[in-house]
């Protein structure tokens, strides 16, 4: 059965505004949750560049600050 869940994301006050994201994905990408990584997966996104491509994607569109 497959568990979602929603974090909390909003951007930092100083420093790395995207901190968030990363721990977020870090969580969700957690191998001893996820039979050693097998669980995790995803659409034109894969997940050890998640973080990268995300993050250009925010740049792309102009997005990079306010909520994550």
């Amino acid at each position: 059965m497959a568990i979602t869940k929603i974090m909390c994301m909003k951007s930092a006050e100083y420093g790395n505004v995207a901190a968030h994201l990363k721990h977020s994905i870090a969580y969700i990408c957690n191998e001893t949750k996820t039979e050693n990584g097998s669980l995790v997966g995803g659409i034109n996104c894969l997940p050890d560049f998640a973080y990268e491509q995300m993050i250009g994607t925010k740049e792309m569109f102009g997005q990079t600050g306010g909520r994550q």
